[in-house]
């Protein structure tokens, strides 16, 4: 029985500043399983199964960077840096689609920025490294972690509204509700 490994888990940030992971077999809990050492998880991790069913666990990292941590055939790997000092202000929201994992994260501006990998799918020679960061929503949009999923990402946004960024490749922003109406980071179904 090993983590993420077609598993239900759960990542936290546990003592030291680590990252603990716990998953359930045929409801048997086991862990934690240290998959970040001290000093390198900074708030709550971003976790989900690529399409090659292995975990993808996003942390903010020490100095506001932007950590990946991945696991194949049980065994982890990390921390990938892909986010440099002062780029990450928020929980990173890790979601997937077709051969794409994304993570999506409060830049230093109050904007969105999202990162993307190709896990190459079944063809390994496909694959692509982390992509530099790019921006999905404007200068002051964003004050909260975002939820991101197969609909984009949705952020609380200025004045404590409710906003869409449907691209994870352009800025295209919808506003869902007015001010005074979020005060936390959303959670989505979809």
């Amino acid at each position: 029985s090993s983590p993420g490994y077609g598993n239900f888990d759960i990542a936290v940030q546990g003592p030291s500043h680590t990252g603990d992971l716990y998953w359930d077999i045929s409801g048997t809990w086991y862990g934690p399983y240290q998959f970040a050492g001290p000093n390198t998880v900074f708030g709550t991790p971003g976790m989900v199964e690529d399409s090659n069913g292995n975990l993808q666990i996003g942390t903010q990292g020490p100095g506001n960077t932007l950590y990946v941590y991945w696991n194949a055939t049980g065994t982890f790997y990390g921390p990938l840096g892909i986010g440099g000092p002062n780029s990450t202000f928020s929980a990173p929201a890790m979601s997937q689609s077709g051969n794409y994992v994304y993570a999506t994260v409060q830049g230093r501006n109050h904007d969105l920025e999202d990162y993307s990998v190709n896990d190459g799918g079944s063809n390994p020679s496909n694959a692509t490294p982390w992509s530099s960061a790019f921006d999905i929503s404007n200068d002051n949009t964003a004050f909260d972690s975002p939820w991101a999923g197969y609909e984009g990402a949705i952020f609380q946004g200025p004045n404590n509204s409710l906003y869409q960024a449907s691209s994870f490749f352009a800025i295209q922003l919808t506003q869902i509700r007015g001010a005074g109406t979020t005060y936390s980071t959303p959670s989505a179904l979809g």
